[in-house]
């Protein structure tokens, strides 16, 4: 059996997601750091200054990761991939979908989108909406209300927007626990606490688009 891919969006200090083992079995995992910078923006990270992590796409970046997609594609690999991006992974991950142009990268079908405490962008989630609607991505968002790092209003507001003028497949899990002993006084890092979950590997794992607000619901 092919694989396809995974790529998986690290936040500023450089730790990704942990997968279960057997995902190093399923597929080929390729994961995004971002070396001092917020995701894939131009300007290097400085805490507090909004604009270096609503600058401009940084497309060197993204260009990189595309060429390693095609030599793996050229290698045997399906062009269809999962995504999960957490904290600033969120961005590097919207931001290599948004790039996706060309009629190789165009072939890559996006199947699932997974969304963890990202900040708010003002271009970058409508520019991404529209290769989600041809992809038809099943999109999870897993956020807590009191986010101190990454605001959850603008956020939430974003992906409710895309979900009903573009009929985009979208699940929001909206985090409203007070006390966790995964989660600081920010409540921003909430992906360990959602890395436990039995529901959040299952929901990532079904393929099955007519239900998946269904099957979402029982998180």
């Amino acid at each position: 059996m092919q694989r396809t891919l995974l790529v998986l969006g690290a936040g500023l200090g450089g730790g990704a997601v942990r997968l279960p083992d057997r995902y190093y079995q399923e597929f080929v995992v390729l994961i995004l750091r971002s070396n001092g910078h917020y995701g894939y923006r131009k300007k290097p990270f400085v805490d507090g200054d909004e604009s270096t992590w609503e600058e401009e796409t940084d497309e060197r970046a993204c260009a990189c990761f595309w060429q390693i997609c095609l030599k793996l594609e050229d290698m045997g690999m399906q062009p269809c991939m999962r995504c999960i991006g957490t904290s600033a992974g969120v961005d590097s991950t919207l931001s290599v979908v948004v790039s996706q142009t060309g009629l190789r990268r165009e072939r890559f079908k996006v199947s699932c989108f997974v969304a963890i405490a990202g900040a708010y962008h003002p271009q970058l989630y409508d520019l991404a909406g529209a290769r989600f609607r041809i992809s038809s991505t099943r999109i999870i968002v897993h956020h807590h209300k009191e986010d101190t790092l990454c605001s959850w209003p603008p956020v939430r507001d974003t992906w409710t927007r895309m979900q009903y003028h573009l009929g985009l497949n979208v699940y929001i899990n909206e985090l409203s626990f007070s006390r966790n002993p995964f989660v600081g006084s920010s409540f921003h890092n909430v992906s360990e606490y959602l890395l436990t979950q039995k529901a959040f590997w299952n929901i990532f794992e079904s393929n099955d688009n007519c239900n998946f607000m269904e099957h979402c619901r029982k998180f």
